[in-house]
């Protein structure tokens, strides 16, 4: 913290702190007014914002890469993911005001927010001894509860600048069908991936607007981990020529994107094998032996399970991947240990995992888990249209009418037909709202009287035509129902 000190003899000091502290916390608890930030920024998903989830990130350039690689004829198109270097620490905080004035915010506001990014102080330990205090001139702080909202505010800048740019023609977004959104990039914090033509007019208006934000921004690109990639359709000497003329190397196929692999191969196991690793390498890291099996219990449930959330918020694991998952926490509740032979199960784990009600200890299956994530998206698509990655994939795979239909569509990503796997689930625990002119299928779906009676296909007579529709249950003129139907239909 800048005000911190050892020793503080100045009584002004202690105000200092106090009102510091005082407005950082105002400013925390104004979460719940923070339509404002919202309304100002642009609909390009951003995991810090509320209402804006990482994961959709992931799922939207998931969709756009497996669709660049299955792209025949037309224009080629490109995808470079682009990462800064000390990204919050190289902010200048010049800009950071610039931005706040452009964002509308009072000066004197703007005035006790740079206050509080540019008084702060340092101490290096260096040789078991710390350094005198020393302060940046630049950069926000990492861990600060400011800092996150005013890195997106000033990453803003780049996305209107990139905006501008495709609303000008001279970058192109990419879209997954005709009628589908334009998404020139994604953004979340120092990582950034954008899609443009590949064109070397296109990759040279791109490099433009990157120079000129670094420029005024402070950042710099981290040429070593920024990437690009072709779509199929593209011509291989193009390709060169853009890679060589951005400075990047070309993508392979175990590239990443906020966490989650963005090439999904035919080979699932292998692709998610890292997630098995990552909960291995974290229960191999725990001195376990020497715990209980309660306390066991407590970083089975609290640690290691959330560990692979992530992942499958966005796709639905391989089987084998979900099980080797399972017997990694299985092993380790019963022995403390990842390694090893055979050991004894006293209970068989179903009975374990049932919930302490039950008489279980309430550890959850990871298959379980998955499908309950993925089911999410699911209803999500099934009640609402407007988010970015839900019309991004409602276009590329007319998902209205496809996520009822009894088959997924040829080639769909490994993303959507995880999502559609939880079809049957959504439909058995969910009910149509009776509208106007509504057209549900009796045979199929369940529906919600008006008097709050939730009715499916077991409440009809089987001796009446299959295919019967709620508007067949209608009188010929529209008006009221058809009773002597209604009593032929329902048992």
């Amino acid at each position: 913290m800048g005000f911190r000190q050892s020793s503080i003899s100045h009584t002004g000091m202690w105000w200092a702190i106090r009102r510091y502290n005082l407005f950082r916390n105002s400013l925390l608890r104004a979460n719940s007014q923070r339509r404002s930030t919202e309304l100002s920024l642009s609909s390009f998903p951003r995991g810090v914002m509320p209402g804006r989830w990482i994961a959709e990130n992931s799922i939207i350039a998931h969709e756009i890469v497996h669709d660049m690689e299955r792209r025949h004829g037309g224009e080629s198109f490109m995808g470079i993911k682009c990462d800064m270097s000390k990204a919050y620490d190289r902010l200048e905080w010049n800009f950071v005001r610039k931005v706040l004035h452009a964002f509308g915010f009072h000066e004197k506001f703007c005035a006790m927010i740079m206050e509080c990014i540019t008084t702060v102080s340092f101490q290096v330990l260096l040789n078991g001894g710390l350094t005198k205090m020393f302060r940046p001139e630049r950069g926000l702080r990492q861990g600060d509860p400011l800092s996150p909202y005013l890195f997106i505010m000033c990453s803003e800048v780049l996305s209107r600048m990139v905006c501008e740019k495709e609303r000008s023609g001279l970058i192109t977004g990419y879209k997954c069908s005709s009628n589908g959104p334009s998404v020139s990039h994604l953004m979340y914090a120092d990582d950034t991936i954008f899609f443009v033509r590949a064109s070397i007019e296109e990759a040279t208006t791109l490099k433009e607007v990157m120079d000129t934000y670094c420029l005024w921004s402070g950042q710099q690109i981290n040429v070593g981990k920024s990437k690009v990639f072709f779509s199929k359709n593209c011509n291989v000497n193009t390709g060169i020529c853009i890679s060589d003329w951005l400075g990047f190397d070309l993508m392979n196929g175990d590239e990443t994107f906020l966490g989650n692999p963005l090439f999904v191969s035919g080979n699932k196991s292998k692709d998610f094998e890292y997630v098995v690793d990552k909960v291995k390498s974290r229960l191999d890291g725990w001195k376990a032996k020497l715990l209980s099996q309660a306390a066991r219990t407590v970083l089975i449930k609290n640690v290691a399970s959330a560990i692979p959330i992530y992942t499958m918020s966005v796709f639905l694991l391989p089987k084998n991947i979900s099980n080797s998952l399972d017997a990694l926490v299985r092993r380790f509740w019963w022995t403390g240990s990842v390694d090893g032979g055979k050991f004894l199960a006293l209970l068989n784990w179903d009975k374990i995992c049932k919930t302490k009600v039950l008489g279980g200890l309430g550890i959850r299956k990871f298959r379980d888990m998955n499908l309950c994530l993925i089911a999410k998206l699911g209803w999500m698509i099934a009640k609402d249209h407007s988010a970015l990655w839900i019309r991004v994939i409602t276009s590329k795979y007319s998902f209205e009418s496809f996520f009822w239909c009894d088959m997924p569509p040829r080639g769909a990503s490994t993303g959507v037909r995880g999502i559609w796997k939880t079809r049957q689930f959504i439909l058995s625990h969910s009910a149509w709202i009776l509208g106007h002119d509504s057209n549900i299928d009796l045979w199929k779906w369940n529906w919600v009287c008006s008097d709050g009676v939730v009715m499916g296909p077991k409440d009809f007579n089987p001796r009446v035509c299959s295919h019967l529709s709620l508007g067949d249950l209608k009188r010929n003129n529209g008006n009221g129902w058809d009773r002597e139907l209604i009593a032929r239909v329902f048992l």
